[in-house]
């Protein structure tokens, strides 16, 4: 399943007066370290992923929510699934009316089974793009993340500098230095209800 990206963060505490028995933390919740908001959200998206992937197909090299998703869905879980949908089937329509189509993806999330990327872990890597329901999984190759510098464009999609710089600062370098291989990560360029626009998540090693 996916691999949601670990931030290192800081616990603030904080001194809060209240009426009654004062109440102290123990020592091992002083020691958990604060979720990060970009933690939190790649554990909420994995978990919406998970539950509403059975009820994804493709149809017409599109991607179509079953109408049985309401029984197990939430609405607000409705809304947001289907805003992802809309996202990514636009893109499948714009790349299909410039010539450069993608092949809609059904492989669950943060998984393949292509013996080219597993040859090259951690080396070179591979640059390609796949459209999955949820949005992009890109790929970007050592040499790709050494030139990066307004952006990128893989496969007729242009990949904006601020994603490319959170992806490379997740995995502790800056953009257009020396990357020891190629990365591998999920974007979600459309806006989400309850998730924030151009969203990278699920970034790791090739």
């Amino acid at each position: 399943m996916l691999k949601p990206t670990r931030l290192a963060g800081a616990v603030a505490l904080t001194a809060v007066l209240i009426a009654g028995p004062a109440v102290t933390a123990s020592g091992s919740e002083l020691d958990r370290p604060a979720a990060s908001t970009a933690e939190t959200n790649s554990t909420r998206m994995e978990a919406l992923i998970d539950r509403a992937t059975p009820f994804i197909a493709v149809a017409d090299e599109r991607f179509v929510l079953d109408t049985s998703a309401g029984t197990v869905l939430t609405t607000e879980e409705i809304d947001q699934v289907r805003s992802l949908l809309a996202g990514t089937n636009t893109q499948l329509d714009s790349l299909q009316s410039k010539g450069t189509p993608l092949v809609p993806v059904m492989t669950p999330p943060g998984s393949t089974d292509s013996d080219e990327i597993q040859a090259f872990a951690f080396k070179e890597g591979v640059t390609k793009v796949e459209a999955h329901w949820y949005g992009l999984r890109v790929w970007a190759s050592r040499t790709t993340l050494g030139v990066v510098g307004g952006g990128v464009g893989i496969a007729g999609i242009w990949i904006p500098e601020p994603i490319v710089s959170k992806v490379v600062a997740t995995i502790g370098i800056a953009v257009g230095t020396f990357a020891p291989g190629g990365v591998v990560f999920n974007y979600t360029p459309v806006s989400v209800p309850g998730f924030p626009a151009g969203a990278v998540w699920g970034v790791e090693w090739q």
